[in-house]
């Protein structure tokens, strides 16, 4: 089987090294695979970095400027099938590990069983929680705008919002969440690590439409496969770790700039998926 990983690189060079390195360390005796590096706008020499240190072991796209997380992923997915026409493209942020040697085995045996158009895989976070399932399933109308509601609200509170949630989150117990045994059909799967089959390429040219900046891609995936009679799948039987924005970091030193750019996209994304559901809706 033909595999095409899709990193998505923002400045922290070091991050994105280590996925590459993840990547090149797994078995690919029964699979081959390509690793497509797309440079989301860094313009601080990282990627010449990457092209340098791995050169003809990677394919590098240059971004001159910044076009949000769906619209550099779709250049990375138009970009796979058109050169490499894989059975499955594999698509992560640059914090990804992958260090489940049968990680592309057990994906074909999975879609062997299963035909899921998207698999999400079982993703760890540093604290000892599980991201997957993202949610049971895609947000409709009514929370998608109270979702948009509570962006503003903190959005307006500003430094307020940042010292009480602060010391909401030092007062609480945090409850961890564990990893889900069993595989789920049609939930929502995070983005931070997507695979797509042959069945989705076939009937989708951009992996995420519309496009949004940041934010709100899990909900707008899931609506649009099952809309469209396909399955999204959760199976614990692929693993990867997940370390967490680190390009959101790169971007943001600052905790205030990394907030409001966060409820600025959270609103945006927001609009635009409310959109979508209402035009479905006429």
């Amino acid at each position: 089987m033909k595999f095409a990983f899709i990193v998505l690189h923002f400045k922290a060079v070091e991050t994105t090294v280590k996925c590459i390195d993840s990547i090149l360390n797994l078995n690919s005796i029964n699979n081959n695979y390509n690793i497509i590096v797309v440079d989301n706008g860094s313009c601080d020499g990282t990627a010449e970095i990457i092209q340098e240190k791995y050169k003809n072991n990677i394919d590098l796209i240059k971004l001159d400027k910044g076009i949000g997380f769906s619209r550099a992923n779709n250049k990375g997915y138009s970009y796979a099938i058109e050169k490499y026409n894989p059975d499955f493209i594999v698509m992560s942020n640059n914090d990804i590990i992958f260090k489940q040697e049968e990680f592309m085995d057990k994906i074909v045996e999975i879609n062997q069983q299963k035909k899921f158009d998207v698999l999400g895989p079982d993703i760890l976070n540093p604290d000892g929680s599980h991201g997957n399932p993202y949610a049971d399933s895609p947000r409709h109308i009514d929370e998608i705008k109270l979702y948009i509601k509570r962006a503003k609200i903190k959005k307006s509170l500003g430094v307020l919002y940042i010292i009480f949630s602060d010391m909401f989150k030092k007062k609480k117990n945090n409850t961890i969440k564990k990893c889900e045994p069993n595989e789920k059909k049609n939930v929502c799967l995070w983005g931070a690590c997507l695979i797509f089959s042959k069945s989705f390429m076939a009937n989708n040219k951009k992996a995420f439409f519309p496009e949004t900046m940041f934010y709100c891609e899990e909900d707008i995936l899931c609506h649009r496969v099952i809309r469209d009679g396909g399955i999204t799948l959760y199976s614990p039987k692929v693993s990867v770790y997940h370390g967490h924005s680190e390009s959101t970091k790169a971007a943001f030193k600052n905790k205030v700039a990394r907030m409001k750019f966060c409820f600025d996209n959270d609103i945006k994304s927001g609009k635009v998926y409310l959109e979508m559901l209402k035009k479905e809706e006429q």
